[in-house]
């Protein structure tokens, strides 16, 4: 039997102490036996860390006394496209990732037979209405779903209730994507989802003068199931008093430092800088709330929630879409003609014909003029002004295929809202239910206040979502495109609020590694869904986090959260947190020791550099050693 302590000043504990206040790290030591923490041994004072060395020194301590030691970070989220397993857990070791969540590619599946793997994988399989779920492969681990099929060899579930009932007899963790899109509008959005990907490149290429996003659904009913497209409003009542989105601190500004939402500046034309993201909070705390008494909010979720109804009347998107079908008209002007001889004329006296000495009778005939006074008056009249054609000056075509925005347009908000209302209607109170594919807001928002009632459900968003908006997607830069999208600035950073206040429960990366060829075309039709993010999700999120931070008990009160967003509620999801997600006695030694406050950049040592969006950033935190079982999986 194997033994060995690791010795730190900042061990990353998410459970509860009743000696110690764990929400910053704890000095002590930590004790495996094979590959099972064995105990966590805590000391009061920092001073006394090198007395462990003496009392401890049969278990052979390692001095990690100026490094993080946090729980091994769990990904729910993955799936193997134009790479094996062994690849993928090859690059998720290194980024700290000892457990991941693993579902077959939409558009290329490897054979990963008897192929070495660097750490645990959770194998996930797709159901439906018509799967035979007393034959699921001995290896299946949890169960995925969709409501709509994301790629024409995936099959989606007609019948929710249905699959549920059958889904959860097998007492796995099920897990599903609720995006439901509205098949007539879908065409918009993707007119090649259902080409195969060999057929891409050739198939007709369309574009379109009207958006999604200008469609709102019925969220009352299933728009696979209905005939009709709805006119109705949006299914959130208008309400009178909502103040502009700019009172409420949601607005974003391209330059300045007083920004609420992140802001992305492009250092270089090809790579978005993250590094001049700014948080600030553009109202105090103190007066936010005074000003939401005013209209009769008591507390931090009703402010969040009004915020958000809020954000639902911003149409940015889909009006900056708007303007970019007019930009091919051209401008049209006015020249004015130069002044002339002509013209100067008309500043000049002009002579008149002499009145009449004697009063006009007014029953006498009108005297007519002589010839030649006719012919002085009009002589002197001023010549009419050269008149010129308008100017049409054509501007170069833009195309509508490579901008983000216009993609954007045309993956509303309803399709992931719609869906999320759906699948909550056909839960019961005690159903166990994980919602992935989400980057809305206002979806997200509607599974945390379906908590009240539901306990059991959770929901994910991913480190690209956080860390990246629309605003900094550059034409034709398809690294970006996924399912669900990268939004706006405001929904962002209520994206954050969300994740600070538990309306989210865990951050995955949600990676999917995409061939070059298909990945990199500059066409937003053509390109394959799928982000390669794999082993750069705590660095980024952290990046983002440590901007604001004003202290060092904050700073380190953030990594205890980093740890429970990213290895402690996963493994709760999956329902594997009694042996993984945190440091504690008897639980599996999956251990991550790393430098927070050490930078590093992602180069193109990086396995998915080429295809990125994370590549050339500059992020912060460094991992040194992983551990996986009790042994070193990874060193830098």
């Amino acid at each position: 039997m194997s033994r060995q302590g690791l010795v730190s000043k900042h061990i990353v504990l998410t459970g509860h102490n009743t000696l110690k206040n764990n929400r910053y790290p704890q000095p002590g030591i930590i004790l495996i036996l094979d590959e099972i923490i064995h105990e966590v041994i805590l000391v009061k004072e920092e001073t006394a860390i090198s007395d462990l060395y003496k009392t401890y020194k049969d278990w052979n301590p390692t001095n990690y006394e100026d490094y993080y030691i946090s729980p091994g970070l769990i990904d729910t989220s993955s799936r193997t496209e134009w790479e094996t397993l062994s690849d993928l857990t090859k690059q998720a070791i290194a980024g700290g990732v000892t457990l991941i969540v693993v579902e077959q590619g939409y558009y290329k599946q490897l054979n990963s037979e008897n192929e070495n793997l660097y750490c645990d994988v959770f194998p996930l399989e797709v159901v439906h209405e018509g799967t035979d779920f007393e034959s699921l492969p001995s290896k299946t681990s949890g169960l995925k779903m969709y409501l709509f099929p994301p790629a024409p060899q995936i099959k989606s579930i007609t019948h929710l209730e249905y699959t549920l009932s059958k889904a959860q007899k097998k007492n796995l963790p099920l897990i599903i994507d609720p995006t439901l899109p509205d098949p007539r509008m879908l065409y918009m959005a993707s007119p090649l989802r259902l080409e195969e990907v060999e057929n891409r490149e050739t198939a007709e290429k369309s574009s379109f003068s009207s958006f999604a996003s200008a469609f709102p659904q019925d969220s009352t009913k299933s728009p696979v199931d209905s005939q009709e497209s709805s006119e109705e409003d949006s299914p959130l009542a208008k309400n009178p008093i909502l103040t502009n989105l700019s009172d409420q601190g949601i607005s974003v500004n391209v330059s300045g430092g007083d920004l609420k939402a992140f802001q992305y500046r492009n250092s270089q034309p090809d790579i978005p800088d993250i590094s001049k993201i700014v948080i600030t909070e553009k109202k105090s705390y103190e007066e936010s709330m005074a000003t939401n008494k005013n209209i009769g909010l008591v507390n931090i979720y009703d402010d969040l929630d009004l915020r958000i109804r809020n954000s639902q009347q911003n149409h940015e998107d889909l009006v900056k879409a708007e303007a970019l079908t007019y930009a091919n008209s051209g401008s049209t002007n006015y020249e004015p003609p130069k002044k002339t001889q002509s013209c100067t004329n008309f500043e000049t006296e002009i002579s008149l014909p002499p009145l009449p000495a004697s009063p006009i009778n007014p029953m006498s005939p009108a005297p007519f003029p002589s010839s030649s006074s006719l012919i002085s008056r009009i002589s002197n009249r001023p010549q009419p002004f050269p008149l010129k054609p308008l100017v049409i000056k054509s501007e170069p075509k833009v195309d509508v295929v490579c901008d983000y925005t216009h993609h954007l347009a045309n993956y509303p908000v309803d399709w992931e809202t719609t869906g999320v209302k759906k699948v909550l209607d056909c839960l019961n109170e005690t159903s166990q239910m994980h919602f992935t594919g989400l980057s809305s807001a206002l979806a997200i928002n509607l599974i945390r206040k379906g908590k009240k009632k539901y306990k059991k459900i959770t929901c994910e968003v991913s480190g690209i979502n956080l860390c990246f908006t629309s605003s900094c997607i550059n034409p034709g830069d398809t690294k970006f495109k996924n399912n669900p999208p990268v939004r706006n600035s405001a929904n962002s950073n209520l994206l954050w609020d969300l994740l600070k206040m538990k309306g989210i429960d865990n951050i995955s990366s949600c990676h999917a590694y995409i061939s070059p060829h298909h990945k990199l075309t500059k066409n937003f039709q053509t390109a394959l869904n799928g982000i390669s993010s794999l082993g750069c999700t705590l660095q980024s999120v952290w990046f983002i986090l440590n901007k604001p931070v004003s202290s060092n008990d904050q700073l380190e009160h953030y990594i205890v959260r980093l740890a429970k967003w990213m290895s402690l509620y996963p493994a709760q999801i999956l329902g594997v947190n009694d042996c993984r997600g945190s440091i504690c006695k008897g639980k599996i030694a999956d251990l991550i020791v790393w430098n927070p406050r050490e930078k590093s950049r992602i180069s193109v040592d990086y396995s998915y550099y080429a295809t990125s969006p994370y590549a050339g950033q500059g992020l912060m935190g460094k991992i040194k050693r992983v551990y996986l079982r009790g042994k070193i999986a990874y060193e830098e």
